[in-house]
């Protein structure tokens, strides 16, 4: 039986607030010569703005930072972060979890390259961060922490937004080979290519680990749980013309893992013998056009996550998940020192399982922000974001 719920618009959601960044004289860290507080990041507005004018708590880990911790899961490397959490269920390929100043894991959106990956099949839709096995491909990862994710809407209590490569002049190429215990292997692949007009970059990547038993209790098959994680990933950008620009973003994962505990519905007993997948797809379409004072983006993206668990080989439960998002972007430069950012999305998530079960939400949100300059080194911003759920479908 099917119940649908109508929500007013009565019922919208709308938050404001208004924060204040002073930059003080400190000695600053450099990465190749470059300030990182002039270091452009663009999940604070949505927009690109240099780092030292953001009026909200945020971290930017670069390239060069990433090289150096040397971890090849994204959860490894943001564990170390301030104000962020990291849990796991058993190792990689297992359930992990991230929070930021202690939210609930759901409420942490995970963005690639401007795709919201959250899984709406989930209980509480949210993201699985251990889909991202391996950090090759990636450029940055901003990490937002504090009330401006809800410039995001009300599901974003924190915001890990990842910024993937792209294609630069000329052709190069990137490999990379990994062997550590516990059978551990991570191997990836780029290739990047560009000119004065398209550029493109293609990763590939597998990750293997035979692990370890995870629970004490399977003595009888007392087997090792590991993990499989293979991951392609495409971004393309072309100039049309002067001032417009086309971006193309594809992403694949397949993740392959054995775990323990599962619950053997034939015996009505515990079984060691478990095994899941997740299989997840994402894909960005975006146009940017500039002329004078304005701006303007607009997007068309798409994430499909469908995940399987057997026990004993049998399929125990198998659930799908679809989001759709369409998102316009613009900005208008009032003066040298001001800036008001606006936009609207729509979304609409659709889930089903092997139990019968459908559901799906529509909303729209309706979001704007003001920038200025009140002084040398201190900006201020206000924001508000409106949440308008149309439909919703239990």
């Amino acid at each position: 039986m099917k119940t649908i719920l109508k929500v007013l618009p009565v019922q919208a959601l709308t938050i404001a607030a208004l924060a204040a960044n002073c930059a003080f004289a400190q000695q600053e860290t450099t990465y190749d010569k470059v300030s990182v507080y002039d270091e452009i990041v663009v999940t604070s507005s949505r927009i690109e703005m240099p780092l030292r004018q953001v009026a909200t708590a945020m971290s930017v880990i670069g390239r060069d930072e990433l090289d150096l911790k040397g971890y090849s899961s994204l959860a490894d490397v943001l564990r170390g972060e301030a104000s962020v959490g990291v849990s796991n269920a058993g190792g990689p390929g297992q359930q992990t979890t991230l929070r930021i100043r202690g939210e609930e894991g759901y409420r942490t959106m995970l963005l690639i390259d401007g795709v919201n990956v959250a899984d709406a099949s989930a209980t509480q839709k949210g993201p699985l961060f251990q889909n991202i096995a391996s950090s090759y491909d990636i450029e940055r990862v901003e990490i937002l922490r504090g009330t401006q994710g809800f410039m995001y809407g009300a599901d974003a209590g924190g915001i890990v937004n990842i910024i993937t490569q792209s294609g630069s002049e000329g052709i190069s190429g990137r490999l990379n080979v990994e062997a550590g215990s516990l059978g551990a292997q991570n191997f990836g692949g780029s290739f990047h290519a560009g000119s004065d007009r398209a550029d493109l970059s293609v990763s590939l990547s597998r990750f293997d680990v035979e692990g370890i038993n995870i629970q004490q209790a399977d003595t009888l098959l007392a087997d090792k749980d590991g993990s499989t994680n293979e991951t392609l990933h495409l971004k393309a950008g072309f100039e049309i013309r002067d001032n417009l620009s086309a971006t193309l973003v594809y992403r694949n994962i397949d993740l392959e893992y054995d775990y323990d505990g599962c619950f053997d519905s034939l015996t009505f007993s515990t079984a060691y013998a478990c095994t899941g997948s997740n299989a997840q797809q994402n894909l960005r379409l975006a146009l940017d056009y500039a002329r004078g004072d304005f701006t303007h983006a607009l997007s068309y993206s798409t994430a499909t996550i469908d995940r399987d668990t057997y026990t004993l080989d049998i399929l125990s439960f198998a659930s799908q998940s679809d989001s759709t998002q369409l998102e316009y972007l613009g900005s208008y430069a009032i003066n040298s020192g001001s800036k008001l950012v606006y936009g609207a999305d729509y979304e609409e998530d659709e889930m089903s399982n092997n139990f019968g079960a459908e559901g799906e939400r529509d909303q729209l949100g309706l979001f704007a922000e003001y920038q200025t300059e009140l002084a040398d080194s201190l900006f201020a911003v206000s924001y508000t974001h409106l949440t308008l759920p149309t439909n919703r479908e239990v």
